[in-house]
């Protein structure tokens, strides 16, 4: 495979970087667990405390540093948009947090360690090194979960490049109650008992727009849209915006574009939709 295509291809963001408030915490405790255990290389007591009580400083030094650096990330436009992460997103992302981490615990050291010449590039490094040891596995657990227990999908064929057909009107079973909807715009669609919640994607993230019909009625009125397809009963997905799978023969729970949302693909409808994905 095209080593280009696999940095760019779309995951899910990391856990720590998409909520960094729980995903630090996390961090944080694995980072103490992992000094208290392990001892990493020359990892010793501070100048005025014990041995536990130094890395759990340095844990919250080096947490308070990361949780600042990913909001600080979220404000780049690169590094802004969660719906088009991709795996070389990723790895800057978290490379970056790790240096950061890195120099926050080389500059807690002046007030933590005894006094000592610190200001040398082997202290530096040293510093990085004991800090990315300790914190590269919880961000190497989340983004593993993302890449190998998901199917990742580019659906990417000669029908998405076909021109624009322009919006539809979705008709409602209430006369005034009417929805113009751009197809490429849809993420996906849901039952609601006598409605049916669109979730479309627009430059603020995906809303949802509510109408009166059913979900069979609005796949007829969708059924010139190829890439619109019925996954389950209540569900209607926009296979373009689908990001990834999990699951086996006896259904699946997608990822899509944009939401947080699990939709489900029934038994009976995997086939069908491994079909059209790999079409």
């Amino acid at each position: 495979m095209d080593p280009a295509a696999i940095f760019n291809r779309r995951i899910v963001q990391n856990f720590i970087i998409r909520k960094p408030g729980r995903g630090v915490i996390a961090l944080g405790l694995f980072c103490y667990l992992f000094a208290v255990i392990y001892r990493p290389l020359d990892t010793h007591p501070g100048q005025h405390l014990g041995y536990g009580a130094t890395m759990a400083v340095y844990c919250t030094v080096i947490s308070l540093a990361a949780y600042l650096t990913i909001l600080l990330l979220k404000r780049i436009p690169l590094f802004s948009r969660a719906l088009e992460w991709t795996v070389i997103k990723e790895v800057s992302a978290v490379l970056l947090v790790l240096f950061v981490m890195g120099v926050a615990a080389f500059l807690a050291a002046f007030a933590i360690e005894p006094p000592a010449d610190r200001w040398n590039i082997s202290t530096f490094l040293n510093s990085l090194a004991i800090t990315f040891m300790a914190s590269i596995i919880p961000f190497a657990f989340f983004s593993l979960i993302n890449i190998r227990l998901w199917v990742p999908y580019e659906h990417k064929t000669e029908d998405t490049e076909k021109q624009d057909p322009g919006p539809l009107d979705i008709e409602s079973r209430l006369k005034k109650e009417k929805l113009r909807l751009l197809p490429e715009r849809l993420v996906f669609a849901e039952s609601e008992g006598n409605y049916v919640v669109f979730h479309i994607e627009t430059e603020g993230g995906v809303s949802r727009r509510m109408i009166r019909n059913s979900i069979s009625d609005i796949e007829k009125q969708l059924s010139t849209c190829d890439n619109i397809f019925r996954t389950h009963r209540a569900f209607l997905v926009n296979l373009d915006k689908v990001i990834m799978k999990k699951g086996n023969t006896l259904g699946y729970r997608l990822k899509l574009k944009g939401t947080d949302r699990e939709v489900p693909v029934s038994r009976n409808n995997t086939q069908r939709f491994n079909r059209l994905m790999e079409g």
